[in-house]
């Protein structure tokens, strides 16, 4: 066998006994069922006499903007036509 193909043997024997879930040993003491708290929804009175005035409540800071970024046109040009050059290279071949 290869050197790279134990390493690989071996990952996969690695991966295989981690994911496996431990085994955990039961408890001699019998667990206590868990309360379920309730909670009581809460009223609040507020007399006719009373305003109430609110709002929402949002970031402090500025905001960031930023102009978009120029597309400049390449300064690298393209060819159209250099099938002169090819025989050339072609005749030393």
């Amino acid at each position: 066998m290869t050197t790279v193909r134990r390493i690989r043997i071996a990952l996969a024997a690695a991966a295989v006994l981690c994911s496996t879930p431990a085994l955990a040993q039961k408890s001699t003491q019998a667990q206590a069922p868990q309360k379920t708290i309730q909670e009581k929804p809460q009223v609040i009175n507020i007399g006719e006499d009373e305003t109430v005035e609110g709002g929402t409540i949002g970031p402090d800071g500025t905001s960031v903007t930023s102009v978009r970024r120029l597309r400049l046109p390449s300064t690298l040009r393209l060819r159209a036509n250099f099938v002169d050059e090819m025989i050339k290279a072609a005749e030393g071949i």
